[in-house]
């Protein structure tokens, strides 16, 4: 390693399935020269709408944090208009013109859906 040169060294690991925040990680060498343990920064910015979703390990499992339904007649034989709102909890992009379906209406026509 040559004084003052930058070096980025990059590994691939496998997130677990379950959400944690960014653990504190640092760094330190040992051997020919020896360096003493330090904290290594965190960038804290944001990543597909994720808050600090850039620090290393931060992990989120993708979901819903709102999700509503509701209608505007409760009366029989009438037109009906359902309304979905939801939030996720996540950037959801919109790659290639995908749409996100929703499904399972029981007891509804499907011509009028």
């Amino acid at each position: 390693l040559q004084h003052a040169k930058t070096y980025q060294v990059s590994f691939a690991v496998t997130n677990p399935s379950t959400q944690q925040d960014a653990p504190l990680i640092s760094i330190e060498a040992s051997g020919t020269a020896t360096f003493a343990r330090v904290a290594v920064v965190a960038p804290d910015t944001n990543i597909a709408g994720v808050e600090q979703g850039a620090n290393a390990l931060n992990v989120i499992v993708p979901g819903f944090n709102m999700h509503l339904i509701g209608q505007a007649s409760f009366f029989a034989g009438a037109r009906n208009l359902i309304s979905v709102t939801l939030k996720s909890n996540v950037d959801l992009p919109n790659a290639n013109g995908e749409l996100m379906s929703l499904c399972c209406f029981d007891n509804a026509e499907s011509s009028n859906i």
